[in-house]
């Protein structure tokens, strides 16, 4: 029954795209006839970035930025409401310290970030909440100057005493963000200089904290100090929570909407709303998404990317960022020796028996994923090797060894959650079902959400049973935030202990405190490739980000590279 209904899925989903005219390879289709998108670039600067790029921190000292000065754009006057429908809301949380990346679509667009991005994910300084943020020699201390005249939506000034105030919380044992991992780990002091001006120390070398005071990567959002306390705390902040954003809170309704309104006080009038009302909304379904698209109540919605043809067919367009994240399927803890996937022939023999080229070609629409083969897998990540090519699909060598090793009829649990910019995530659990099923073994699906089983997968004990989940990299993220999160140990920093191999730990710690730009990436070269040949997960695709958009909305610039830096505030009507 299970092999029959998932071959079935991957059948019907192959006959669906058949019918879809061809995309172009770097922009999603927005008519059955390749017409193009109409979202449109972010405007370039009009002063390069001064601070270090991914592209050239293989050939430089640790990573400096300096004064910039931002540009004059025309002024914007918001107006009228933007409705946006998203498939998940994450924990729901408004408390950037509890908070994961994927969940910043719904709370990011009340705070500010020391970095700013460039419409390629790299940092800058152009957009951030930071006027320039230098490193010492050995990557431990970095100075942070604020810009001045930033104020909270309560007309407070942001200063020093904010930021520091902030690291301080990030690092706090209680706080769950994508980041607080690193920084209870590493994160020693930070002294405020001046008013502006503030010291943050590590007790190793932090050669890539430029990268963790972006968006893109983090949740290391700036919160006031004041507010924070006023309100008592975690859960008084929650229920009203303040920042310095482009939007302000304004309400929400748990498992409903959530809703902001300009700030058009905020610093950078480039990044003044052009919508007077930013509305969130709640619809898991793909075809609620876009029944709401069709009938004029939502502008923009996240879409599963086989819904691609439909939105088309409503003579509505598809827009979205690019080459967003790599998608992998994790082998839960395969370090727990009573896992059948702790022996290396096994893992193996799974990953042979999955045809990913299928997959991806029967769930996304031309020209919007490729197969990967690792998740470094844009040039500019540190570790990228052109060389390596997506596993081979040999079924026949998989059931032979599934045989050998006794594992016919294995059970192995699959959690199925859509997780922030994928709501394709359950289909691509449901097709690896499928080829695993044909090839012996005994998957057992279970639906969940992302937010009920995101604390278990900090709890190494929960599980009890092999099984798996799906994990993503963002294209604009560092190699060491992904092997920190999906890779290494929980003792050392890592956040889902997902591999936890001694002899990758031990690369981690080397790369994590090296200074030198080449032997690091090196190094990040040594652990993607151990993660290659260990067969320690299995790369899914390279994913644009798919969104529907309405009429209303004339223009739109996302940062490429970023599920996260969704960019709301640049919806122009």
């Amino acid at each position: 029954m299970i092999m029959r209904r998932y071959l079935a899925l991957l059948s019907s989903l192959l006959i669906m795209l058949a019918a879809c005219g061809d995309g172009d390879a770097d922009t999603p289709a927005t008519t059955a006839t390749q017409a193009t998108a109409t979202t449109e670039p972010a405007p370039a600067p009009t002063t390069a970035p001064e601070t270090t790029t991914e592209e050239t921190a293989a050939t430089t000292a640790p990573p400096t930025s300096t004064t910039t000065t931002a540009p004059a754009p025309p002024e914007v006057v918001p107006t009228g409401t933007v409705t946006v429908a998203i498939p998940t809301f994450g924990n729901e949380l408004l408390d950037p310290t509890r908070s994961s990346n994927p969940d910043l679509p719904y709370w990011g667009n009340a705070f500010d970030f020391l970095m700013g991005m460039d419409e390629n994910g790299n940092p800058t300084t152009e957009t951030g909440a930071a006027r320039s943020v230098e490193s010492s020699p050995d990557a431990k201390v970095w100075t942070i100057e604020l810009r001045e005249g930033m104020t909270f939506h309560d007309g407070e000034e942001v200063t020093a005493e904010d930021v520091a105030f902030s690291f301080e919380l990030y690092a706090r044992e209680e706080s769950a963000c994508t980041s607080c991992g690193k920084m209870q780990k590493n994160f020693d002091s930070a002294a405020v200089t001046g008013t502006y001006t503030l010291e943050v120390t590590f007790k190793e070398p932090n050669a890539l904290f430029l990268r963790d005071l972006t968006r893109v990567n983090d949740t290391l959002a700036i919160i006031p100090k004041h507010h924070w306390e006023a309100m008592g705390g975690g859960d008084g902040f929650n229920a009203n929570p303040l920042g310095s954003g482009p939007y302000v809170f304004s309400d929400r309704a748990i498992g409903e909407f959530v809703e902001f309104k300009a700030n058009t006080e905020y610093w950078n009038p480039d990044r003044v709303p052009g919508f007077e009302t930013l509305r969130l909304v709640l619809a898991p379904e793909a075809t609620s998404r876009l029944a709401l698209l069709e009938r004029g109540d939502a502008d923009l919605a996240l879409m599963d990317p086989f819904t691609a043809p439909d939105v088309l067919a409503a003579g509505l367009e598809i827009a979205g960022p690019k080459r967003v994240q790599t998608l992998s399927l994790a082998f839960g803890m395969p370090w727990k020796t009573e896992f059948f996937y702790h022996n290396q022939a096994a893992r193996e023999a799974l990953i042979k028996a999955v045809d990913v080229a299928a997959i991806v070609s029967a769930i996304y629409p031309e020209g919007t994923a490729t197969p990967a083969a690792s998740f470094a897998a844009v040039p500019s990540q540190e570790g990228h090797d052109p060389s390596l090519t997506p596993y081979a699909y040999d079924p026949a060598a998989a059931a032979q060894a599934i045989q050998d090793l006794g594992l016919v009829g294995q059970e192995i649990t699959m959690y199925q959650y859509a997780f922030g910019a994928t709501p394709e995530f359950p289909q691509i659990q449901e097709a690896v079902a499928a080829f695993w099923t044909i090839a012996g073994l005994s998957p057992q699906l279970r639906p969940t959400d992302f937010a009920s089983i995101r604390p278990y997968f900090l709890e190494a004990p929960y599980f009890t049973e092999p099984f798996t989940h799906l994990w993503f990299v963002t294209a604009g993220t560092t190699t060491e935030n992904a092997l920190r999160i999906g890779v290494i140990s929980k003792d050392i920093g890592g956040f889902y202990s997902a591999f936890g191999d001694p002899v990758l730990d031990d690369i981690y710690g080397q790369y994590r405190s090296e200074v030198d730009p080449e032997k690091r990436a090196a190094l990040a070269g040594d652990a993607v490739s151990l993660i290659y040949d260990t067969f320690a997960v299995l790369p899914i695709a390279t994913t644009d980000m798919i969104w529907g958009k309405g009429p209303r909305i004339a223009s739109w610039s996302p940062t490429n590279g970023s599920i996260a830096a969704v960019n709301f505030e640049t919806l122009r009507p």
